[in-house]
């Protein structure tokens, strides 16, 4: 157990077949196969340092999705003594996408298809200068938006002061069973939102949500006076759970530790002009800004900036991308960016005086204007995943990208991809084609 009182039930499983079946535990070799969370969670910390000296290879297997590969990520834990600077740490890869193993194939045939892989070499870490009180970035995790089948507005026609909307369906029950919703509600309550879903690299489209607030960004004290608001409560307390954990009405929990109300009042109130976004997981982080009165949702993590200068040179350094290596080496698990980044990234306090800051926050609304372009000639016939890969791609052939890297290198050297392989750019090659080395190799 670690001193958070954080473990995995399986990493004592690992400790006692040791002990129990194991001839002998300084000679006896061993493998087992585990959840990726293994390799890099906090919560096997302390079973990778209690192991280490029967550590000799790790092989991860999270990249592959072909059978017998399917379902969960995992990872193959070897183990035996051995030389300690002998670890080592290879990924599995696809040699061909197209090709797949027959579902029930022998290892010689999914042997075929795949080939390991060393990790790539971990990058230095270093923490960065916008770390603060209680060593804590300024960024913060939005509210939680959701259910989406009572929130999460698809169409609006606002008409005075009414707005008539239809919601959209959730993906996951109890939810996903009560479809659309519609109905009328007060117009100030179409809220606009940061979305996950609609950030894209220098560029956050608008998202309309359900909440109930006034003008001055506190709760409504009319809602339960709306019919709408009176169903989508009914239908969220048919569905939530007892739990003493679990908010019992709607607002709350839209209000989960006051992660809403605390954004709309600021936002209401801030002289503050401008914010800057990041998305809390995915396979590359991307940054947009945006004016302070968005509220952001739990994919993202938000912060607000006097000076829209500042917040132009972070964005710049958010999105670049001879640094996304280093961001995805920070990460605790396959996904997650959330805060790690800025404990090993040692990203400058923007500085006013210094003339590469200042060209970085020029760069940044050069790329906010190609990616406004890219959007208007594609956006509503891309998804995010899409329409992002094409902006970058645009901010390539536009030289963008390049000189961002120019400056990022020069301000973080030492996190910082100094050049990229032929036929290889960071933003355009999947992350399962070139792997990091979670454990140090």
């Amino acid at each position: 157990r670690e001193p958070r009182g954080k473990f995995d039930i399986a990493a004592l499983f690992v400790k006692r077949c040791r002990e129990n079946y194991l001839v002998d535990q300084e000679t006896s070799e061993a493998a087992w196969v585990l959840n990726r969370a293994a390799l890099t969670g906090s919560n096997w910390e302390k079973a990778r340092e209690d192991q280490a000296e029967y550590t000799a290879e790790w092989l991860d297997f999270s990249k592959v999705k072909n059978p017998p590969f399917t379902g969960a990520a995992s990872c193959a834990w070897i183990q035996k003594a051995t030389d300690q600077s002998a670890i080592a740490h290879q990924n599995l890869l696809n040699l061909d996408r197209n090709r797949k193993a027959p579902l029930n194939g022998d290892w010689p045939e999914v042997n075929e298809l795949t080939k390991l892989q060393p990790a790539l070499t971990r990058l230095p870490i270093s923490p960065s200068p916008y770390l603060g009180q209680g060593n804590l970035p300024p960024f913060r995790t939005g509210f939680k938006f959701e259910p989406y089948c009572l929130v999460n507005i698809d169409k609006c026609d606002i008409k005075g002061d009414t707005a008539s909307i239809k919601t959209v369906p959730s993906r996951h029950e109890p939810w996903k069973s009560e479809g659309v919703q519609r109905g009328d509600i007060p117009a100030r309550w179409v809220t606009t939102v940061a979305h996950r879903s609609e950030l894209s690299p220098f560029n956050l489209g608008p998202h309309q949500a359900v909440i109930p607030l006034t003008a001055d960004g506190e709760p409504d004290p009319e809602r339960e006076g709306n019919e709408y608001w009176r169903r989508a409560l009914a239908i969220y307390e048919r569905h939530v759970t007892a739990s003493p954990q679990t908010p019992q009405t709607l607002f709350d929990r839209l209000n989960f530790q006051n992660k809403l109300l605390e954004q709309s009042g600021n936002a209401s109130k801030s002289a503050d002009p401008i914010k800057v976004f990041y998305n809390a997981s995915g396979q590359f982080l991307r940054a947009a800004r945006s004016v302070p009165q968005i509220i952001s949702e739990s994919g993202l993590l938000h912060a607000t900036f006097a000076d829209p200068q500042a917040a132009a040179y972070l964005v710049s350094i958010l999105n670049a991308p001879c640094l996304q290596l280093a961001y995805q080496q920070s990460r605790k698990s396959d996904r997650d960016f959330v805060q790690h980044f800025w404990r090993t990234v040692p990203i400058p306090v923007y500085d006013a005086g210094n003339a590469d800051h200042q060209s970085l926050a020029a760069l940044c609304v050069e790329a906010e204007a190609t990616a406004e372009s890219v959007i208007t000639l594609h956006g509503a016939q891309l998804g995010q995943i899409t329409l992002s890969t094409r902006i970058r791609q645009e901010l390539i052939n536009q030289g963008i990208a390049g000189r961002i890297d120019d400056l990022v290198r020069k301000i973080v050297p030492d996190q910082s991809e100094q050049s990229y392989e032929e036929g290889y750019h960071p933003w355009l090659t999947k992350q399962c084609d070139r792997q990091v080395d979670d454990e140090g190799g």
